[in-house]
């Protein structure tokens, strides 16, 4: 998350009651412009180099792709 061109948060933690009560995940907050200015860049050269899937598309992908994505979800789960 980058804030204001000022200020950086990285890391695993999501903003929801879990991440912060229940989950073992970390942030690292840093209020420096020079680190925000090239995460900015870092991610404006991901953008650059992504390619947007609308939710039609998404629902059309080959069943195999569906098949695997279901067998790693339920593998995870197990891990």
């Amino acid at each position: 998350m980058i804030v204001e061109e000022l200020g950086v948060s990285v890391g695993s933690a999501n903003f929801d009651n879990c991440s912060f009560s229940l989950n073992d995940e970390v942030n690292l907050n840093s209020i420096h412009a020079e680190l925000a200015r090239h995460q900015i860049e870092w991610f404006k050269r991901g953008i650059a180099c992504s390619k947007e899937i609308k939710l039609d598309e998404w629902a059309r992908r080959p069943w195999h792709e569906k098949l695997r994505e279901h067998t790693v979800n339920w593998l995870h789960a197990q891990l």
